[in-house]
């Protein structure tokens, strides 16, 4: 419903009065212009496949003995008391508790080769994130942009209607855009991924508001939208 740069009444540098509006409607929601018609580029660009990726760190907790490199030959005291499994990639094995995972094992990549120096969650984790070890203070905004923010930048989404960079359920320390701003910041869906009734919040309906109460909604904003630009061409 937001026209910019549309047809209708314009000032001397030829916005009109109503796209003006609209645009400022974005500074209230921390959107540039720029940052908008960007994404809307590169959404609009021909892509050679819709592939996504899924980024899984493990924010402490387990360690790699109980997830994804088991070492089910070495001695007791240093695999643990947890069992390998086999996946469905031979000769590769996961903890007994990535039994899920193990199924798709050929889909996923175990990036095995990152370590930090950091006894700290916070510096490490920017590492995981961003390739870069934060500096100066600890916690707070991240320095650098995460992965899935440069993924948004210089790749854009698969659907004009879809973020380019989700998170589930919420972004993760260090999981932010930085200095790219927030057209490139992760949509965070909330809710309980676990939960059989998990949805994103804030997009279901309401079971009183049916479809054709939606239809009569969106048939009453356009025309009150074909209203307002009459009264741009009228110079009312």
């Amino acid at each position: 419903m937001l026209g910019l740069l549309g047809k209708g009444s314009t000032y001397c540098d030829g916005v009109s009065r109503r796209n003006f509006l609209g645009a400022g409607v974005l500074g209230l929601s921390g959107l540039t212009l720029a940052e908008v018609l960007r994404g809307r580029a590169l959404a609009g660009e021909n892509r050679q496949a819709n592939t996504s990726v899924i980024f899984v760190e493990l924010a402490g907790g387990p360690t790699q003995f109980e997830t994804y490199d088991p070492k089910p030959t070495a001695p007791a005291e240093y695999r643990g008391p947890l069992s390998a499994i086999a996946t469905n990639l031979p000769g590769v094995m996961f903890s007994q508790y990535m039994a899920e995972q193990a199924k798709i094992a050929d889909r996923l990549t175990v990036v095995r080769s990152i370590r930090h120096n950091s006894s700290s969650h916070d510096p490490s984790s920017h590492l995981t994130q961003t390739g870069y070890y934060k500096t100066g203070q600890k916690g707070g905004e991240n320095q650098m942009p995460s992965i899935g923010a440069v993924a948004a930048k210089f790749r854009g989404p698969n659907h004009v209607a879809m973020p380019a960079y989700v998170a589930v359920p919420q972004v993760m320390r260090n999981g932010g855009a930085a200095q790219l701003g927030l057209a490139c910041a992760p949509f965070q869906t909330g809710g309980d991924p676990n939960s059989n009734k998990f949805q994103v919040m804030n997009l279901g309906t309401l079971e009183s508001l049916t479809a054709d109460r939606l239809g009569n909604r969106s048939q009453l904003l356009a025309q009150l939208d074909a209203r307002r630009e009459l009264n741009d061409l009228n110079g009312s």
